[in-house]
């Protein structure tokens, strides 16, 4: 009867809990994190957050994406504090990952993206991390330059960059069509199968920029099919509706 008079949120959550426990007990980490990703897009933050807390420490490259996402949650919400934190959190992770495996490039690519979303928290963390978010992906495109993931990470980065620095809609856009690319020529990558539909959306954002309404649709619809309740991208799609 308790449960029953938990909020559906509440009861949401407890039913995520249990799953990652019987998850983590099992030793399936890669589901755990497909967990982890769901309720991301979903934009469910009380479960992504209870879903971080845990993932085992083993795990600490994986521990570092976690909170690069729960951080771009927490910026969509203005709780800037939160996201610094999980940023600061993220950073310190997928460095300690790095000193014992300094050539995993997707390691390199999280620690790019954790660094250059810190260098947009202000223009002294701005002139601290930039070049080194630059360096950390250059490094991580020299070791795997057909990662689809590395491509998208440096995509988002790319977009929120200054344009005197490299960033801009045309470079971002360049870098999504090749992770997009990369991604369907491996749709069955476990590890990376939820980059596509990120991959999309975040392109269906420049062709909103660029005035490009039936790809802006395109994107959209092809992010949705493959995760229908894609909060961010059902948002962007109902304000572009059929014509």
């Amino acid at each position: 009867m308790a449960f029953e008079m938990l909020s559906e949120s509440s009861r949401q959550t407890i039913r995520v809990v249990v799953t990652v426990l019987l998850l983590a007990a099992a030793g399936n980490y890669s589901d755990i994190m497909d967990q982890f990703h769901l309720a991301c897009l979903e934009n469910r933050l009380s479960d992504a957050r209870e879903i971080r807390t845990r993932l085992p420490d083993v795990k600490a490259d994986q521990q570092a994406l976690a909170d690069y996402r729960l951080a771009s949650l927490y910026m969509e919400q203005g709780r800037d504090d939160d996201a610094r934190e999980a940023l600061d959190r993220g950073l310190e992770q997928i460095t300690d990952w790095l000193d014992r495996h300094p050539d995993d490039a997707r390691g390199l690519a999280i620690q790019a993206a954790i660094k250059g979303q810190l260098a947009g928290t202000g223009m002294i963390m701005g002139m601290r991390m930039g070049p080194r978010a630059n360096r950390s992906m250059e490094r991580a495109m020299e070791i795997d330059p057909d990662n689809p993931a590395n491509w998208l990470l440096d995509a988002m980065g790319t977009l929120f960059k200054p344009s005197m620095f490299g960033g801009g809609t045309e470079p971002a856009l360049q870098r999504l069509d090749r992770a997009i690319e990369l991604y369907e020529a491996d749709a069955g990558a476990p590890v990376d199968r939820w980059g596509l539909p990120i991959a999309l959306y975040f392109r269906a954002r420049v062709h909103l920029e660029r005035g490009r309404p039936e790809a802006v649709r395109d994107d959209l619809d092809r992010a949705l099919h493959l995760v229908p309740e894609y909060h961010a991208a059902r948002q962007l799609r109902d304000n572009f509706p059929a014509p």
